[in-house]
């Protein structure tokens, strides 16, 4: 039963691992023999509030929502600008017969039918609006941000501890129950209960890192580092 159990397992994490390929073939657009390794020495997130902030201000998200911003801002200015009543002052030269003539004019619109005043109260909405839509989008990066780093700090924090103190363990007991049994000293029912109970635990450790490495992944998305982390994968490569 239990190597069954081994089989139907590994039968669904090589379907899984066929399913993942694929979408890494289409997403990096080929094939190729070997692809760039996940590091295991994964840096600590910052939690320092002031750098959260910082970094949320300089995602891509964020700043073009400060661009719409100023953009309605700048609208508000064109509309106020039309309220204006702008003179217009103009000059006339010339001559009849030995007399010589000047001419002076002045021109004040008087916005009788359009003061812009509705314009100006629409952009004025507009702004508004735009600054909601950007505090919003503020607080929903942050809360990514914050969610992310949290998972991926203690996803992190579990990994360490495992290879600290659990990885080596498990592995000298594995051993220590092969010579047991060979010895004699164990009987095979005991001895496959407490190896299947170590190769679940080996098994739980493997699906721990595959979390870590999601949590990370999601961490540099959350906090815009995943170019940054492409251009140093594709140096190392290269090299």
């Amino acid at each position: 039963m239990s190597l069954a159990q081994a089989r139907f397992r590994l039968a669904d994490a090589v379907a899984k691992h066929a399913q993942a390929h694929q979408a890494l073939i289409a997403l990096a657009g080929s094939d190729r023999e070997q692809w760039p390794a996940l590091s295991f020495a994964m840096p600590a997130p910052d939690d320092k509030r002031e750098t959260i902030e910082a970094t949320v201000r300089q995602l891509p998200q964020m700043q073009a929502a400060l661009a719409r911003v100023q953009a309605a801002k700048g609208e508000v200015a064109v509309r106020r600008g039309q309220t204006a009543a702008n003179p217009t002052l103009s000059f006339r030269a010339g001559k009849e017969e030995r007399d010589a003539l000047l001419g002076v004019s002045l021109s004040i619109p008087l916005q009788v039918r359009n003061n812009f005043r509705a314009e100006v109260d629409a952009a004025s909405a507009g702004v508004i609006e735009a600054e909601k839509a950007s505090l919003d989008t503020f607080r929903k990066l942050k809360s990514r941000l914050q969610m992310a780093r949290v998972s991926y700090r203690l996803s992190r924090e579990a990994w360490q501890t495992w290879l600290q103190y659990g990885a080596g363990t498990l592995k000298d007991q594995v051993e220590l129950l092969e010579r047991l049994w060979e010895a004699g000293e164990l009987s095979t029912t005991n001895y496959l209960i407490q190896l299947n109970e170590a190769l679940q635990t080996r098994a739980s450790a493997i699906e721990q890192r595959g979390r870590m490495w999601s949590d990370w992944s999601e961490w540099l998305l959350a906090s815009g580092r995943i170019s940054h982390w492409l251009e140093k994968t594709r140096e190392t490569t290269n090299e």
